[in-house]
Order: C-alpha cells, then sequence, then structure tokens
C-alpha cells in the first residue's frame, strides 16, 4: 500500500458546491402535456417548454422547494438475529412541497382544490366552486433551479422531472394581516401507467456549466452535451 495523510483521503473539493439561488416550479396536467427530453441547447441555453406548462411563479423563500424521498421497508426477523434477514420494499414514493404565493388559477388549483376550469363570472365578480372529490388532480412537474454563483456564462441548472404526480393533503390558509394569501402546496410521485415510457422520475444538470461540473463529479460527456442527454 502506498502511504498518504487525512487530507488526501479526505478529497475535500469546494467546486462540487451546488446552491440552488433561485428555482422555477412548473406543471402540466398529467398525459397532456409533453415531457421535454432536454431543458437545454447544446450551447447550455435554456428551451422554451412544451404547450400546456404553467408556472406557479414565485415561491415562499423560507419554505423553498421540499423534496422528500419517501419508501417503506418491512422483512421478517429471526429469534437472535438484531436486524431484518432480509429488506423487503412495500412502498417507493416522492413528495414535493413548497408555498405559493401568487394568485395564479395553477396555485388555486393545487392549493385548495378548486374548480378553475368553469368559474363563474360577471362584470364585477369571479366565484370559483369547490367540488366533491373524487379522483385526486394529476399533474406533471418540472422543478429548475438555478445556481449563478460561478462565472458569468458558466451557469447551472439543476433540475427535477416528475411525469406523475397527484394532489397530496390540503394545507391551511392563513389569512393575517401581516402576510399575503399563500398556498402550501403538497404533491405526491404517483405509479406511472403501463404505457407510459418514462420512469418515476429524473435527476439531471443543465446549463452552460454543467459539463465542467460534471466533469469534476468523475462523469466525461460528449463534445457539446448537456449532462442529462
Amino acid at each position: 500500500m502506498v502511504a498518504t495523510d487525512f487530507y488526501k483521503l479526505k478529497e475535500k473539493n469546494d467546486s462540487l458546491l451546488l446552491a440552488p439561488m433561485n428555482f422555477a416550479v412548473l406543471l402540466g396536467r398529467y398525459k397532456e402535456v409533453d415531457i421535454p427530453t432536454t431543458l437545454v441547447d447544446d450551447a447550455g441555453v435554456l428551451q422554451a417548454l412544451p404547450e400546456g406548462w404553467l408556472s406557479v411563479g414565485e415561491i415562499q423563500k423560507a419554505q423553498g422547494v421540499n423534496l422528500a424521498p419517501e419508501e417503506t421497508i418491512t422483512g421478517p426477523e429471526g429469534y437472535g438475529s438484531r436486524n431484518r434477514r432480509r429488506d423487503l420494499v412495500q412502498s417507493e414514493g416522492f413528495g414535493i412541497d413548497y408555498v405559493a404565493q401568487e394568485q395564479r388559477l395553477i396555485n388555486l388549483e393545487t392549493g385548495m382544490g378548486i374548480d378553475t376550469e368553469a368559474p363563474e363570472l360577471s362584470a364585477a365578480e369571479v366565484r370559483f366552486a369547490k367540488r366533491r372529490i373524487r379522483a385526486r388532480k394529476e399533474y406533471s412537474a418540472i422543478l429548475i433551479g438555478l445556481d449563478a454563483e460561478h462565472e458569468i456564462g458558466k451557469e447551472i441548472y439543476p433540475y427535477w422531472i416528475f411525469p406523475r404526480m397527484a394532489q397530496g393533503a390540503k394545507n391551511p390558509i392563513q389569512n393575517v394581516d401581516s402576510n399575503i394569501l399563500e398556498y402550501a402546496v403538497r404533491l405526491d410521485m404517483r405509479d406511472l401507467e403501463f404505457d407510459d415510457e418514462h420512469e418515476p422520475f429524473y435527476f439531471g444538470l443543465a446549463g452552460p456549466g454543467a459539463a465542467e461540473f460534471a466533469t469534476e463529479m468523475g462523469l466525461t460527456l460528449p463534445a457539446g452535451t448537456p449532462p442529462g442527454e
């Protein structure tokens, strides 16, 4: 064996720190929007999404976007064994939580579960109806972060794509004179249908600085190809 020291073993690398300082949350109706095969062109420039994708606007800073992997594991226990003798995955999921601040139709729908497709309109009033829940509304979701703290022209966009999500449990809507009207939104990952060609979710890096960052991670990319291609 070759002698080394603690710091060489640790391999601290500040260039591998990723900090999304801004975030975009975009939703589309499940099965009604196309999942993009790429978010950027060969130069790392963001491209417009297919028709039907809607932004939720700026979200609350304090909450941010919380992504929560969820897994339930069971298995047989043996008399005399300290741990399970075998791990059996019963369920696997992923949850998205954020607080929408802007009064957009998509936020009213996900935050309160109301029907925004057929409001009652008059010259001075708009009214939305809350229907009885028959089935949770389902969406596709794209979450895009922006790390622009690197060199100018080397921006990195960490992103998550969830082909099928459903409205989760509703949260209280607080009305106080010290804040705006906000909606705490919860989305839960659903199993894909048998004819769906996608994976449950994707994580990727894109942008003009993504290739260099991926090289630091230990990946080797074809010239001009952003990660995730």
